[in-house]
């Protein structure tokens, strides 16, 4: 292992000159008697991938790849486990490489073989599968078919046979419901059948680990440590699935989305004080929030329960995604979402004016005002006031040492602060008398991205910046704001943004916008 990270570093270093030595190498190695040869060679040839020209690389597999994939017919596990782990790179590093008609096909054949042979080597097949289904069908979800879908039928059945053991041997278990949830994310919609099939058997296994989670939780269970931490790991697998299929069939969950919840809640009901799936159980929620908007507000009296406990445990890592939930349900229901604003906000106030308050979370609570502000409107007026108060404050924290964590926390600090502010901007964009006594607040903010050196230099930072200056002058577009026009750091934000090479298209057309508004007042 260790030469082969060796010989990973010199090919990235290298590149094409580690090829020929390397080749005969694996010619020399690739079918002699003794196992350990024979892994080395697969392993040197596994390790080059990422270093030599992709060209090049083309040809090297083409000519490589069908004795290697013989190999995971080899007698010797250690042969095939690196032989899975070989074709896991290929997949992820040189996908170009590999020929859909030609290779493809023996490379599932290959798969389909490793994954009914031990943990180690189905565990590298998982990861392959999934990184040849992330790689080939990233856009397959418009796609009527593509070049997996014909690989479904079985691959899937085997997939199911690794995720229904009772072990999780060398993370077999996960790594199949891992494979199982690319295979939904980025199915075509030809595969849709399969995928509720899919959907329907893990919902059996989740009413299963429900009935089992209540049997270890009744006094008289006998359960174990391990045999509870199999339950958790196993429903934190079911759960990831769960969430890659509703994010799949977005809208169209909305016909399922009361079992769904209904299960959801009870498995947050059951839960013991030290879980460690209400986190996952949380995404699931979300992603039900993300693709049935509205529809999600009927949930909120049984949810709301749940969701205020996790955002009042601040000292747990549930309460960062609590305010995650709460920005994901304001932007579903919209102005749907006052009647729940009030206390949410009271919460979130009072758990910053916490003196042991994990300092992680502050910024993620001070975005959270900016995504509430731009769902909820003008309704958001009544808490404008304490909300600027708060990020004014924030905005003058400097670096109490210099140590990097304590300067990548205020820098996360100020471009939380920026969020809260386009939040706001844009749900009160109409309501120009309420943001007007907060413009030099603002300013003093972007003056200071653009002096920082860090700050200055990301794109979406600076791209959230300069539409708060076009979206200002473009509010306040009476003249008030030509003083501001006319300073030069305006002028100079504004065009090093536009003109960055390394910025993306959309920042600098929000430049150029930018600077049409400013053109227009001064």
């Amino acid at each position: 292992m260790a030469a082969g990270a060796c010989l990973q570093l010199y090919a990235q270093d290298t590149g094409n000159y580690v090829v020929q030595s390397t080749l005969q190498f694996v010619e020399a190695n690739l079918n002699s008697e003794n196992w350990r040869n024979r892994e080395a060679a697969v392993m040197a040839f596994g390790s080059i991938i990422d270093g030599p020209d992709r060209e090049q690389l083309k040809t090297l597999i083409g000519q490589a790849l069908p004795p290697i994939l013989n190999l995971i017919n080899d007698s010797v596990l250690q042969v095939k486990d690196t032989v899975a782990w070989c074709l896991g790179r290929i997949a992820d590093m040189v996908i170009d490489a590999i020929d859909v008609e030609i290779m493809l096909p023996e490379i599932i054949k290959a798969l389909l073989i490793g994954l009914a042979d031990h943990p180690k080597v189905s565990t590298n097949c998982c990861w392959t599968l999934i990184n040849l289904v992330e790689q080939l069908c990233s856009d397959a979800a418009s796609q009527d078919e593509s070049v997996m879908s014909k690989y479904y039928e079985s691959l899937v059945p085997v997939l199911f046979q690794i995720a229904s053991k009772s072990d999780n041997e060398y993370s077999a278990r996960t790594s199949a419901f891992e494979a199982l949830s690319a295979l939904v994310l980025y199915s075509a919609r030809c595969d849709m059948p399969i995928v509720n099939q899919i959907v329907n058997e893990i919902l059996t296994k989740l009413d299963h680990t429900i009935d089992l989670q209540l049997q270890y939780n009744s006094a008289e269970s006998t359960a174990t440590n391990e045999d509870k931490s199999l339950l958790s790991d196993l429903q934190s697998n079911i759960l990831n699935l769960l969430t890659n299929a509703i994010r799949r069939v977005d809208g169209e969950i909305i016909n399922a989305s009361d079992n769904l919840m209904e299960k959801f809640l009870r498995l947050l009901q059951i839960q013991d004080s030290d879980s460690i799936i209400d986190e996952d159980v949380f995404m699931a929620i979300s992603a039900i929030a993300s693709a049935i908007n509205k529809n999600f507000e009927k949930y909120m009296p049984a949810f709301l329960p749940f969701l205020t406990k996790a955002l009042e445990n601040v000292a747990s890592p549930i309460c960062n995604d609590a305010i995650g939930l709460i920005v994901d349900i304001s932007h579903s229901l919209g102005d749907s979402f006052i009647p729940y604003c009030q206390g949410f906000m009271a919460i979130l106030g009072s758990t910053l004016s916490n003196q042991n308050l994990r300092r992680e979370l502050r910024p993620l609570i001070l975005s959270c005002f900016g995504d509430i502000a731009s769902s909820i409107g003008h309704e958001f007026i009544q808490y404008l006031d304490v909300v600027m108060v708060i990020c004014n404050t924030a905005q003058t924290v400097q670096p109490e040492d210099s140590s990097v964590q304590t300067e990548d926390f205020v820098t996360s600090l100020k471009e939380s602060i920026l969020d809260a502010y386009v939040g706001i901007i844009t749900g009160l964009h109409d309501f120009p008398d309420a943001i007007a006594p907060y413009i030099d607040q603002i300013f003093e903010l972007l003056m200071y991205i653009n002096s920082d050196t860090y700050l200055s230099n990301s794109d979406s930072v600076c791209r959230a910046a300069v539409g708060i200056i076009g979206d200002l002058l473009s509010i306040f577009n009476d003249g008030r704001l030509r003083g501001y026009c006319e300073k030069e750091w305006v002028s100079g934000f504004i065009k090093r943004t536009r003109s960055n090479p390394k910025f993306s298209e959309s920042t600098k057309s929000v430049a150029r916008w930018a600077r049409e508004q400013q053109k227009a007042q001064i």
